[in-house]
Order: structure tokens, then C-alpha cells, then sequence
């Protein structure tokens, strides 16, 4: 295990000649049941995803390729050729699996304390104005002191954590004279700070939800002359912009929060994202540690990060990533309420600690601490895993849909008659689905799908026969099941007690064992799919009575 978020990683280094294929090919590892996947440039992965499968995955895909849970394993051949974003992911993961890192992680400094334990101690809230308008906007009210930035569309921001986040890391340095400066074990610091919360973030799974997420990165590292000769200030623009500019000219990029937007967009193009954010990290003044901007998604974060220092930026991190994808914080001094309509689900801040019963639950958007409310999920909009609805009513139906912020679509028959009930999902239970997506439920009428059961009238203890269930109409396309039973069992067993009828079939047949009796047994078979329950009758004779 790497760092201390209790998910197994694979190192995946891709061949350089197989490099121009290699991004494609290992999003399979995604495709087929990994967790959070961390993407540097077009040789390395960094993925959680079981070994077993990694290696099969690769086997099949980029033949060839080293595919290690151990970074001290990967061979000098394969790390020959990489460039410097894909060194340092390696760099990264290597750090997380160091001695002196874990015990950095076993000893963090105020472990589980509320972010705000003391007020000037909690990462800058974002503008709670702009983030809870409807659709958790992200791009509404400017900072104070900073130009108006451009309006863009809605989609190019991180509207929910899911899919493809490109992710830019900057790296801001000044002068050596003024202590402004990392050196290469600070950058790969940054590097596996930021690895060790987002491997957390993106894997993040509960009985409702499972995040589902490629990180791919973008880092520059970028060295100034600027000194910080400039005010404290109470705002963040003018603070920042006296090295943030300069730095945007160095990448290429104009002046002002535009020339952010600019490098967004472009940083989202070239790395085919879903949705991208920015990092700046440095050790200029900053009028807060750490912060987010509330009109683009971009945090800034210095790097001693007091008081709770470099070793614990991974969830300083985690939680200002949880404001990038509309997250509220959860602490006191955010002036918080148990209300409002937060994330694409549009659900309230029900841990707030100053509202919640109790004071609510840890949660990394409340406290240092590697935890998630029932709340959070929603608000990051995280996959959703589809209940079933199968041989619901219509209403208990989309009661249960619309808890896990999906919406129902129901089709066929009449939805508001009591007998009405959903004979077939799509998608089936427990598929992974963004928030919002639609589930198409098939309505039927009548008393369910079963029709009936039959087995035979009479029968002879100790021989062997068979029975039947019969449904209304055709089964879906993953089968129908009835359960069966027996008023005697140690006379009469049934197999499988779970019939299944197949896809597009009405009909399934069942076995039944007989014992020998001395006296004539009659015997209820019972048949029901859990809305109907079918019974039939069958004599168990003795062979010498017959």
C-alpha cells in the first residue's frame, strides 16, 4: 500500500514504443473495475485496480509492459526514456511507499481535528454565494480585487468528479535568497501529496456510491526573479497576481484569472478531459494557506501549509478539491447551515457541525481526517450505484430512485393502478451511473410476473419428478427468478430452490425429490417472485398402497 488510504496500487510503465497507443489501451484498467487511476503523460499509470487484473489487462493490451505494486521494483529499462511528468509520478509513488513517509502519515499533527480548531487554522472558504446558485455554479462572482473573468460554458468546469480531470500542478518559485525556492525532494513532495489524496478521492466507495476517475496530470514547474515585496492583504488577488501573472507569461499565457481560464482550456483539450482544474503551489506570501477560487477551478496552497504542514497537503488538498466539484464546508467558521442545495444533486449541507445532529460525522469537508458524510457524495456528484426497483410499485419505485439521485422513466402500462408494480430495470441494480441519468422501468399490470405454479398430482415416495412456474409474460434479459418451497421438507426437496426463467421464456422447470412415506402426504409446493405468491397441491403415496 502506498501512503496511508488503504488502496492497493499498481505502477503500470507502458514500453516507448508502444507510447502512442499506450493512454488508450490501459483505460481498460478503468473500463473493468478499477478505482482511482492516476495518468502522467503516455507511459505511466499509477491505478488501483487489483494485481491479478492489471496484469491481465496489460497482458492483453500492451504486451510487454511492467506492470509493479512495488515502485523500487520497476526496472532502470523501463523508466529509461520518460519525461519529466512521468518521472515524477513514479517519484510520487515511490515517496508514498518510503518508511519516513508512512510514518510521517501515522503521526500527522491534529489527526482527526476539525479544520477550524482554531480560526485561523481552516483552509479559506470559497464564495458560498456563487457556489450554491442552482447546479452548483462555479463560474458566478468574481473575487474581490480580481478582473471579472470571462463567462464560459458550464460543462467545462468541474460539474460533478467523474470521468476524465485533467489536472495542472504549478510550481511557483522566486529568488534562493529569499527562501523561495523547492528543491527536487519538495517537488516530489507536491507530487505525491496531491497523488496520495486524489488515489482517496477517487476511490472512494459506499453501499450508494463509487467514484470513478482518471486523474491526468499536467506539471510545470516555473522559477521567478519577482520578490514579494507587496502588502498583506485580507482578499487573495493581490497577493497572487504579483508571481501568478508572471508566471501564466512563462507558460505562454496572458496576465489575469483569463490567463488561467485560457491554460484550463487548453490544458482540458490536449489531455482529452471531462473536466480540468489547476494547483498552484509556492511559498510566496499568500493572504491564506489555502484556498479556491469561486469563479474558476483553481486552488492555490502554500507549501509549509501551517499549521498543519507539508506532510499533511494531501488533505488540505482532498477537501479543497471537494469545493473544485461543488462540496460545502462543513466547519463553523464557514458560517455553515444544515440547508441550501448543494452539488448536481442539489442536496442540503446536512453535516454542517453547527446544525447536524450530535455535530455531525468526521468528514474530510469538517475535519483532517480520511472520512466522507452520507452529505459529500452527493455534492461531488459521485457515481451513482442503481438500486432495484424490480417488482416495485411504481411509487415506491421513483421514491427510491430519486434518494440516489437518479431519475425514473417509466414506460408500458398503467403506472397508477395498485397492482401496477416494475417488471423490468435498465440499467440493472448496482450498475455504476452518473447522478441524474435516467432508469428506464418497465410498468406492468396484474399480479405480477408469476401466473402459476404446477406439479404433479400425485407421485410415489422416493421418485423423482418435475415441476413448473409459469409468468404472465416474457422474462428480461437477465432472467426471472421465483423462489420455491415446500410444507415438507424432509419429504419433498425442490432444486433449484431459485428457479430462474430464462431471458424472453415464460416458463422454467424445477426438480422435486420425494422420500418414501407409509401413508398418503399431501404436500404444498409454493412458488412466489416476492409480489405474488402461487401455491399447488401434489399426494405423496406409498409404493404399497398405489
Amino acid at each position: 500500500m502506498a501512503g496511508d488510504v488503504d488502496v492497493h496500487e499498481e505502477a503500470i510503465v507502458v514500453d516507448a514504443g508502444a507510447a502512442p497507443h499506450g493512454v488508450d489501451e490501459l483505460a481498460a484498467v478503468v473500463r473493468e473495475g478499477g478505482g482511482a487511476t492516476h495518468q502522467y503523460g503516455r507511459q505511466v499509470l499509477i491505478a488501483a485496480v487489483p494485481p491479478h487484473r492489471a496484469r491481465a489487462i496489460v497482458e492483453r493490451q500492451v504486451p510487454g509492459a511492467t506492470v509493479t505494486a512495488e515502485a523500487a521494483a520497476i526496472p532502470e529499462s523501463a523508466r529509461g526514456g520518460l519525461v519529466e511528468v512521468e518521472a515524477l509520478g513514479l517519484e510520487a509513488f515511490a515517496l508514498r511507499q518510503s518508511e519516513e513517509y508512512a510514518a510521517a502519515k501515522a503521526s500527522r499533527h491534529l489527526d482527526g481535528e476539525l479544520w477550524d480548531y482554531e480560526p485561523a487554522a481552516a483552509p479559506a472558504p470559497p464564495d458560498y454565494a456563487a457556489l450554491e446558485a442552482p447546479g452548483a455554479g462555479l463560474e458566478a462572482g468574481p473575487e474581490a480585487g480580481a478582473p471579472p473573468a470571462r463567462a464560459r460554458p458550464r460543462a467545462q468546469l468541474g460539474i460533478r468528479l467523474g470521468g476524465r480531470v485533467a489536472v495542472g500542478l504549478i510550481i511557483v518559485e522566486g529568488p534562493a535568497d529569499r527562501n523561495l525556492q523547492f528543491t527536487a525532494a519538495e517537488q516530489t513532495q507536491v507530487v505525491a501529496e496531491v497523488q496520495n489524496a486524489l488515489s482517496w478521492l477517487g476511490s472512494f466507495e459506499t453501499t450508494r456510491h463509487a467514484a470513478s476517475v482518471t486523474w491526468v496530470y499536467d506539471i510545470q514547474k516555473v522559477t521567478l526573479d519577482v520578490t514579494p515585496d507587496y502588502p498583506t492583504t485580507v482578499i487573495p488577488e493581490p497577493m497572487e497576481a504579483p508571481w501568478r501573472d508572471p508566471a501564466m507569461n512563462q507558460l505562454g499565457f496572458e496576465a489575469g484569472l483569463s490567463g488561467v481560464e485560457d491554460y484550463l482550456d487548453e490544458l482540458r483539450g490536449r489531455l482529452s478531459a471531462d473536466s480540468a482544474y489547476c494547483a498552484f503551489f509556492t511559498k510566496y506570501p499568500l493572504y491564506n494557506f489555502a484556498y479556491v477560487s469561486s469563479n474558476i477551478p483553481r486552488l492555490v496552497t502554500h507549501y509549509n501549509n501551517p499549521p498543519w504542514g507539508p506532510e499533511q497537503i494531501d488533505r488540505v488538498f482532498a477537501h479543497n478539491t471537494g469545493h473544485i466539484f461543488g462540496a460545502p464546508d462543513e466547519h463553523a467558521t464557514s458560517n455553515c447551515t444544515c440547508g441550501g442545495a448543494w452539488g448536481p444533486c442539489q442536496r442540503p449541507n446536512g453535516n454542517c457541525v453547527t446544525c447536524a445532529p450530535n455535530g455531525g460525522v468526521p468528514c474530510i469537508m469538517v475535519r483532517n481526517d480520511w472520512q466522507m458524510c452520507d452529505y459529500t457524495p452527493f455534492h461531488l456528484g459521485l457515481d451513482v450505484k442503481v438500486p432495484e426497483v424490480r417488482r416495485q410499485h411504481p411509487d415506491a419505485a421513483a421514491k427510491l430512485l430519486r434518494q440516489s439521485c437518479l431519475e425514473p422513466d417509466f414506460r408500458g402500462e398503467d403506472t397508477a393502478t395498485g397492482a401496477a408494480f416494475v417488471h423490468i430495470q435498465s440499467p440493472v441494480e448496482n450498475t455504476l451511473i452518473p447522478p441524474l441519468s435516467k432508469v428506464t422501468c418497465e410498468v406492468a399490470s396484474g399480479e405480477g410476473g408469476l401466473k402459476f405454479v404446477a406439479v404433479p398430482s400425485g407421485v410415489v415416495g422416493g421418485v423423482t419428478t418435475e415441476g413448473r412456474v409459469e409468468l404472465q409474460r416474457a422474462a428480461p434479459a437477465e432472467g426471472y427468478k421465483v423462489f420455491l418451497s415446500s410444507d415438507f421438507f424432509g419429504l419433498v426437496r425442490l432444486e433449484p430452490e431459485g428457479v430462474i426463467v430464462p431471458a424472453g421464456s415464460k416458463t422454467a422447470d424445477f426438480t422435486i425429490f420425494t422420500e418414501r412415506v407409509e401413508n398418503t402426504i399431501p404436500v404444498t409446493i409454493t412458488a412466489t417472485d416476492n409480489i405474488v405468491t402461487k401455491t399447488d397441491e401434489m399426494l405423496l403415496f406409498n409404493e404399497d398402497i398405489v
